[in-house]
């Protein structure tokens, strides 16, 4: 058996330039990093973005390990700790606090011996059809209960006329409180610099033999079907699937169509949005 990609998307939102996310996709691993700068002043000197280098490195640390000589959650570790050790380089001469830090969702598929291994950290998402035309998901993320909550106080400010970028300096100490929460009991869970993550990664197994495609998606992305009603999943996993192009294209009219941010509310006018559709090849058929 193996993976193997049918199409892939990363899009960084159409306002910044810089994408902070990033995916990989071989014949045995699949994962998307859905990078979140902190929220503070960069700690990352001639970068253009805190999120954006550690996703980069993060990936880089992370595929350059894979084998088949040691588990996914070993190569994860080294990685986090590499990338945790120039991070703290960087920034050793700096009182960072918690929310200030980079960090990321992590969603990744790891197929061996007929088993799908899962991981998560965060809000991005995994859709498996199954050979009997079920999908399977993982359950709700608790970020986003905390995101719904900040959206909700977001579109209060907006509501009351201010623009988006006041009205988002206005709910600025509950995105940091929420932040201040990650890798925390009762928070959310996400990558970071640091190994407190280890605690809280989702882990699930699957027969792959009962598994026909997976999509993997970052919050940017699955907002077309969560929230704009773009498309379904069903739809993306089937032959009459609408291109994964298609469907940004989609999401950037839906978002540009709606710049009160009302009509839809979201914490932001864009997201970088990564997608991944995957078949898992019986090879033994």
């Amino acid at each position: 058996m193996k993976l193997t990609c049918l199409e892939k998307v990363c899009v960084p939102a159409e306002q910044k330039k810089v994408n902070e996310d990033e995916l990989y996709c071989s014949e045995s691993v699949a994962f998307i990093l859905d990078g979140a700068t902190g929220l503070g002043e960069p700690l990352i000197n001639n970068e253009e973005s805190d999120a954006s280098w550690f996703v980069r490195n993060l990936k880089s640390f992370f595929t350059s390990r894979l084998n088949d000589n040691e588990s996914v959650e070993e190569s994860l570790f080294y990685a986090v700790k590499k990338t945790k050790y120039l991070f703290d380089e960087i920034t050793s001469k700096s009182d960072v606090r918690k929310f200030q830090v980079p960090s990321s969702g992590l969603i990744l598929v790891h197929l061996k011996d007929h088993t799908l291994s899962i991981h998560r950290l965060g809000d991005c998402e995994i859709y498996c059809l199954l050979e009997d035309g079920k999908i399977w998901t993982l359950p709700k993320s608790p970020l986003e209960s905390f995101d719904n909550h900040s959206i909700s106080l977001l579109q209060k400010e907006i509501a009351a006329g201010k623009p988006f970028s006041d009205a988002r300096k206005a709910i600025a100490p509950t995105l940091r409180r929420t932040r201040s929460k990650m890798n925390s009991p009762g928070g959310y869970s996400a990558l970071s610099p640091g190994l407190e993550y280890m605690k809280h990664l989702e882990t699930k197994k699957l027969d792959a033999k009962k598994v026909s495609k997976i999509l993997l998606c970052s919050d940017g992305f699955s907002i077309s079907f969560k929230q704009y009603g773009i498309c379904k999943v069903d739809d993306i996993l089937s032959s009459r699937a609408p291109s994964l192009k298609k469907i940004i294209k989609e999401i950037r009219k839906t978002e540009n169509d709606d710049k009160s941010l009302l009509k839809y509310p979201r914490l932001k006018p864009q997201d970088d949005a990564t997608a991944i559709i995957i078949e898992v090849e019986k090879l033994f058929q």
